[in-house]
């Protein structure tokens, strides 16, 4: 594929999640500061909320895999667009109304994670249609590279908007932003398609069961990184979203800190993100989890550092951040190569659901942690990053 070709073909995808992503990262802010106002700054019940908001793509994952083998995917990221949209204005139109309650951020928080379950294996496996196979990992690149400047614009965003208006205000925003990346969608070139298949509900269900059961006797080599992916990321997400935050607060008593050290992180992602094809040549899933094990020892640099000098952790944030862009990008380039071209978006539902379930059963896993270890809980989650990768490391196919 020519240069201006990857280009065309990759630009509307690299627009749609600038707005998109944008749009998550302000949702996050807002959904926070909404959930830490109705539950009275409560972790256990703030935790439970993440919980039940992130578990549908448990069940949902699997059939947004379905579809993207089974139908335009093309189609379904536009519906998911337009459906996300949908709900966000649905919360803004009942936070002004005064009628948000947890019940209603939860319920709709839900339905929110159902379009985001739906999009996600489509749009991960339109990129194998659009591109290449050797341009699979700059277009991943590409993408991570925009992903990661949205994690700083959205929360930006976000905080400009409350600032100067409301939190509720931002749901609107983020609706439109939704509505901005569905219109980026429509300009997605489409992709003649080979052996195209009616999508069936009932099918769905019954080809995600057998393709979840033969998938370690089918392919071990991707049974195997999603699973040592998930279990990493676990310990991954639980230091990120409670026990690094706590360390810095309880460290430097400073919560802007908090915002301070994932800017950092974000940053260097960015730069990760940008010379990623230049770092990596041949992204395997041997890489992938040595990466899993230098992120997760940086993470412990940075724990042991926070008492020592403030300026050494935030430049180790900084290399954390780029370490992170190295496991992202080859997380989805080692689950597209391995995968068969017709089972790509199903491979990817699978991998969502387990991942994102991971996520959801993070804030658990946290006070499990805190509990056991005390104060020492940011190194020894750190240091559980690396040994689980390890740990799958030796399990890979020579």
């Amino acid at each position: 594929m020519t240069a201006s070709g990857f280009r065309k073909n990759i630009a509307p995808l690299l627009v749609s999640t600038l707005f998109g992503k944008t749009g998550e990262f302000a949702f996050e802010v807002a959904f926070a500061l909404i959930a830490i106002d109705l539950l009275d700054g409560d972790i256990a019940k703030i935790g439970l909320v993440y919980f039940f908001r992130l578990i549908p793509f448990l069940f949902v994952a699997p059939i947004g895999g379905a579809l993207a083998d089974g139908a335009s995917k093309k189609t379904v990221m536009i519906l998911a667009e337009a459906y996300r949209a949908a709900i966000l204005i649905a919360l803004f139109a009942l936070a002004v109304q005064g009628a948000m309650t947890v019940y209603v951020l939860v319920g709709l928080s839900m339905l929110l994670t159902v379009g985001d379950s739906l999009f996600q294996p489509s749009f991960r496996a339109v990129i194998v249609e659009q591109v290449s196979r050797d341009d699979i990992p700059a277009a991943n690149s590409a993408i991570q590279v925009v992903e990661d400047t949205a994690s700083i614009i959205g929360p930006l965003m976000c905080a400009a908007i409350v600032s100067v208006a409301s939190r509720e205000i931002v749901l609107a925003v983020v609706g439109g932003f939704f509505v901005c990346s569905l219109l980026s969608l429509t300009m997605l070139p489409r992709s003649p398609r080979q052996d195209a298949m009616a999508f069936s509900l009932l099918e769905s269900f019954r080809q995600i069961g057998a393709s979840a059961v033969s998938l370690r006797e089918r392919n071990r080599e991707l049974f195997v990184v999603i699973l040592g992916t998930t279990v990493s990321a676990t310990f991954a997400s639980a230091v990120l979203r409670y026990v690094f935050p706590a360390a810095i607060v309880a460290t430097y008593a400073n919560e802007s800190y908090v915002g301070y050290a994932s800017a950092l992180i974000a940053l260097g992602t960015v730069c990760g993100g940008l010379v990623y094809t230049r770092v990596v040549k041949h992204p395997t899933s041997s890489l992938l989890m040595r990466a899993w094990i230098a992120y997760g020892t940086i993470f412990v640099a940075v724990a042991l550092l926070l008492d020592v000098n403030l300026y050494l952790a935030a430049a180790t944030l900084l290399v954390l951040g780029f370490a992170g862009a190295i496991v992202d990008i080859t997380i989805n380039t080692t689950i597209q190569l391995l995968s068969e071209e017709r089972e790509v978006g199903r491979n990817f539902g699978l991998y969502a659901a387990v991942a994102n379930t991971g996520d959801a059963v993070s804030g658990l896993v946290a006070g499990g942690f805190a509990l056991l270890f005390g104060g020492y809980a940011l190194t020894a989650m750190s240091a559980s990053i690396a040994l689980a990768a390890a740990g799958v490391l030796t399990r890979l196919p020579r």
